[in-house]
């Protein structure tokens, strides 16, 4: 007896009085056939698609920065403004109401810690933060002007911030994490040539540049010097 051959769309539709495969080889056609099916389905997936597992990573940067909090990138909330102290401690004799709003932030090299700055009623100020569960420490501080913040070292265990006072002129301080004290003077450490000491002149800007391994490059007035963090000595560059 001669058997008609099947049709095409009578093998992927499968309706009534259709031929369908018996047997170990039918077995067989069905389950490549489904194996194709799902090879195709997931060609179709968008590029786009985000992987469900990313490693258990949480993602800090790029940071978004509010006048009320510091977020990361995932949508964590690392800062809010709340969670400052109410003052900020300049010396053993005078103190400032904290702040109004953020400005800046930025995370050290490690990720452990978190600098931010500032801007009050009459002045600016700069923090660090351990993101330990720590507070906030008050590192830098300018009245009647503002804080910003300078380069990180490599390793995290340093950070320049720069002071613009209501005069023209601008200066650095350097922090150290490792050394932050119960006030803004006890943790600053102003970064000054040899003949700025004393005082510098109205009108002088110190920009810092970066780091180059473990010294500061800065410069003042467009010349070129660098600063060691442990010594405190500043050479020309």
């Amino acid at each position: 007896m001669h058997h008609q051959a099947p049709r095409e769309d009578d093998l992927i539709t499968g309706r009534p009085g259709a031929w369908r495969p018996r047997g170990r080889t039918g077995v067989c056609w069905l389950a490549c056939l489904v194996a194709l099916l799902v090879a195709l389905a997931g060609c179709g997936e968008s590029p786009d698609a985000t992987p469900a597992d990313n490693g258990g990573e949480e993602a800090l940067t790029p940071l978004e920065i509010t006048e009320e909090a510091i977020l990361a990138a995932d949508g964590r909330k690392l800062l809010a403004l709340s969670a400052l102290p109410d003052e900020v401690r300049v010396d053993a004799e005078a103190s400032f109401s904290a702040a109004d709003r953020f400005t800046e932030a930025s995370l050290a090299p490690d990720e452990e810690w978190l600098a931010v700055a500032t801007a009050g009623v009459a002045h600016g100020a700069g923090w660090l933060l351990p993101l330990d569960g720590d507070e906030p420490v008050a590192v830098a501080f300018q009245y009647g002007g503002g804080v910003s913040l300078g380069p990180w070292r490599e390793d995290g265990r340093y950070l320049v911030f720069a002071l613009e006072g209501p005069a023209p002129g601008r200066t650095l301080v350097l922090v150290s994490r490792d050394a932050l004290g119960q006030s803004v003077a006890e943790s600053a450490r102003p970064v000054r040539l040899p003949e700025h000491g004393a005082q510098v002149p109205p009108g002088t800007e110190y920009r810092a540049l970066a780091w180059r391994g473990e010294e500061l490059r800065f410069e003042v007035e467009g010349e070129p010097w660098r600063l060691d963090p442990v010594s405190g000595e500043v050479v020309a560059d």
